[in-house]
């Protein structure tokens, strides 16, 4: 049930109750001023009476007919019947009530009517032998003017009750406008469709909710507008992730796999050769750790699908490990190291560590270098780390060479979201190429320590 139909019910309800309690009242009163009336008819009407016959002290010619004079007289009364009544109790005459020409229903008689109230009308001693005079109320006149009445206020309620049902239903639909549009506003607001407002007019009531709503509806579609944001930061963050991964795969595993073709193409070629004596034991070795490594960065991405936790990185280490990784697989390269030992955020250790080795990887891959260094210095602003070789730049066979490859895209990627800038450019003097990681000095890097920078050169083989 709508609350249109409610409201009009409760009002229906409440006018019939009252037309229920005003029928009681009315009943109440209708029956009070029958009987007031007929006291009164019955009070005058014996006045009436005595007046008429005279008073004792007038002689009367005929006492039997001037009783009926006077019956005669109450002819046409509304209110009253008289009646002569002989000695015996027999009434010989009657006079004849007043009849309204609209008459109660027999309903309404029947609801108002009372019993006939009598009285007998004291006389003088002269008319005791003739007979007495009694009179009688009637009330069906009082009735029908009662009824008048009652018709006259039944129509005056009807075109009260009319008019103010015409005027509530009227409140009603326009005070059920606004909620029609609220009803409405909701349902597009169900479909998705936040840009949804409301006038803000009205009683003080309706505009306060719709003041509501309206505040309601900018923060939903605010609220959508953010998870929108989510959403595609989200799927950028599952891009990063897939980057990541790839990122991983190709720093971890690519080099891994880079030295066991290395060392096994070392010892294929030393038995083409028939040389057993050339170190083909701790080549197959190598191929021993590296694959044992291999296993555990392939585990280490399966299970966590990105890289160990950056605060548990110790770059200078990492470093070192990685250029003692390379020299081992490649002992004719002269490989130099010159750290400045900075404190740095775990994001820049991060990016130094794949930034070192997939640069040194990429110029033993790519080139022919004889020598390689690695620097890293803390200089005014900026934190450098450079990776220089001399084998013979990208113009040639150099690291880069026919377009950037996933190890390039890689290290501008990590020191990009560490806040740095990447830079690949090839160099004279030897000709080879630079690349060059720098990061902007915070107050996690501290200054550096110039005191514990360390400089490693070894060259073997050469």
């Amino acid at each position: 049930m709508s609350l249109r139909t409610q409201l009009v019910a409760m009002i229906a309800l409440v006018l019939l109750a009252t037309l229920w309690l005003g029928a009681l009242l009315v009943h109440w009163h209708a029956v009070d001023k029958v009987s007031t009336e007929m006291s009164a008819a019955l009070s005058v009407g014996g006045r009436i009476a005595r007046n008429a016959v005279g008073v004792a002290d007038v002689p009367i010619a005929d006492p039997r007919r001037t009783l009926g004079l006077v019956v005669t007289h109450f002819d046409g009364d509304r209110h009253l019947k008289a009646h002569l009544v002989e000695p015996s109790g027999r009434i010989v005459q009657s006079s004849r009530p007043a009849a309204d020409l609209t008459p109660a229903p027999r309903w309404i008689e029947r609801w108002l009517e009372e019993p006939p109230r009598r009285i007998d009308v004291a006389l003088p001693d002269v008319f005791d032998a003739h007979g007495k005079l009694m009179l009688e109320t009637y009330d069906r006149n009082e009735i029908a003017e009662v009824w008048d009445d009652l018709m006259l206020y039944a129509k005056l309620l009807a075109v009260y009750s009319a008019s103010g049902l015409g005027v509530t239903l009227l409140v009603l639909a326009l005070a059920m406008r606004p909620l029609e549009a609220l009803s409405r506003a909701i349902a597009r607001i169900g479909a998705g469709d936040f840009s949804t407002q409301l006038e803000e007019t009205g009683p003080r009531e309706l505009a306060d909710l719709a003041r509501g709503f309206n505040t309601m509806t900018r923060r939903l579609a605010g609220a959508e507008s953010r998870n929108m944001r989510l959403v595609d930061s989200l799927s950028r963050v599952q891009e990063e992730e897939r980057a990541e991964l790839a990122r991983n795969l190709h720093d971890e595993v690519g080099p891994l796999l880079f030295s066991i073709d290395v060392d096994a193409t070392a010892i294929r070629l030393a038995a083409d050769e028939g040389d057993r004596d050339s170190g083909i034991a701790g080549k197959a070795t190598s191929i021993q750790e590296a694959t044992l490594a291999l296993k555990r960065n392939v585990r280490g991405i399966i299970e966590q699908l990105r890289p160990a936790s950056a605060e548990d990185i110790d770059w200078p280490r990492s470093v070192h490990d990685t250029v003692a990784f390379w020299r081992q697989r490649f002992p004719g390269v002269t490989l130099e190291t010159r750290l400045d030992h900075v404190e740095v955020p775990a994001d820049v250790a991060v990016a130094l560590k794949y930034v070192v080795g997939e640069a040194i990887g990429n110029a033993l891959k790519h080139a022919r270098p004889r020598r390689i260094s690695v620097d890293f210095a803390a200089v005014g602003d900026r934190l450098a780390a450079v990776v220089r070789d001399d084998g013979g730049g990208r113009t040639g066979a150099g690291p880069g060479a026919g377009g950037a490859g996933y190890g390039i895209v890689g290290m501008r990627e990590r020191t990009e979201r560490a806040g740095g800038r990447f830079t690949i450019t090839d160099v004279d003097d030897p000709k080879g190429v630079e690349i060059r990681a720098e990061f902007p000095r915070t107050a996690e890097t501290g200054d550096a320590t110039v005191a514990e920078t360390e400089t490693e050169t070894e060259e073997t083989g050469a």
